[in-house]
């Protein structure tokens, strides 16, 4: 979920709060990318469903 489109809908407290989550679930999905190149790397067989 990105924040951009619903932003004009909430307070500027509750659009940033939602803006720096998008934030925070980026670098999870950037670290889980990574993670799994690394299993991969290994020969590792990884299914892990986010």
């Amino acid at each position: 979920m990105t924040s951009i489109g619903c932003a004009a809908t909430f307070s500027p407290q509750a659009a940033a709060r939602l803006g720096e989550l998008d934030r925070e679930e980026a670098q999870w999905q950037q670290r889980i990318t990574a993670w799994r190149a690394q299993m991969a790397a290994l020969g590792v067989g990884v299914t892990l469903n986010i």
